[in-house]
C-alpha cells in the first residue's frame, strides 16, 4: 500500500467540484471526533484535474498557497467511496506520516474502526 498523493496544489477558486472528494483533516474530522478545519482539502485524479485545468473550471493554480488544497492522486479516488469524503483507508495512507499528535490519536482509532 503507498499513498496515493502524486503531489500538492493550491487553488483560489474551484468552480466546478463535482470530480473532487474532501480529504485530508476534513475527511478525518468526517470519519473521527478531531476537529475540522477552516481550510479545504481535496482529492482529485491526474486525469480528472488535467479535464478541469483545460476547461478553466479551476482558477489561481499555483504550488504555494490558495484558498483549497488540492491533492493530485496516481488513481481516481471516486473509485473507492460514493460518500463526499476520501474512503478511510486512503485517508489512513495520505496521512500516515503526519507527526501531529491529535492526527495519530485520531489516524489509529480510524484504522482500527476500519472492517477488513
Amino acid at each position: 500500500m503507498i499513498n496515493p498523493i502524486k503531489r500538492t496544489d493550491f487553488a483560489d477558486v474551484i468552480i466546478n467540484k463535482d470530480s473532487f472528494k474532501k480529504s485530508s483533516i476534513n475527511a478525518l474530522a468526517h470519519y473521527t471526533d478531531i476537529s475540522d478545519d477552516d481550510r479545504h482539502y481535496f482529492a482529485i485524479s491526474d486525469k480528472n484535474y488535467s479535464k478541469l485545468i483545460k476547461t478553466n473550471n479551476i482558477k489561481g493554480v499555483n504550488r504555494q498557497e490558495g484558498n483549497y488544497t488540492m491533492e493530485i492522486w496516481k488513481y481516481d479516488p471516486v473509485t473507492f467511496t460514493e460518500s463526499d469524503f476520501i474512503d478511510p483507508l486512503n485517508l489512513y495512507l495520505t496521512q500516515i506520516n503526519n507527526s501531529d499528535e491529535r492526527t495519530e490519536l485520531a489516524l489509529n482509532k480510524l484504522i482500527n474502526e476500519l472492517q477488513w
